[in-house]
């Protein structure tokens, strides 16, 4: 399980983080189709589709595959004082 992955219903503000044990909780979404992605530094994103409805519960879940991450270069200067 990762713990800290961001899943977000797509369009929406709805998102929540993956707890310890991998699981989340995103409450207060209103019924019909929805995407939900998972994302997490260092992991290839993953959308689901979902039908939530009216009173109900729905599942969505993700295995986030490890996935490389291009950086660009940064240059660091330090200054210091003669004592």
């Amino acid at each position: 399980p990762l713990q800290g992955a961001v899943v977000t219903v797509v369009g929406t503000p709805a998102r929540a983080a993956t707890g310890p044990d991998g699981r989340y909780t995103i409450t207060g979404v209103q019924p019909g189709a929805r995407q939900v992605t998972a994302t997490f530094l260092g992991r290839a994103p993953q959308t689901r589709s979902v039908t939530i409805e009216a009173g109900a519960t729905a599942t969505a879940d993700f295995a986030l595959t490890p996935a490389a991450i291009a950086l660009e270069g940064i240059v660091a200067i330090g200054y210091g004082t003669r004592q």
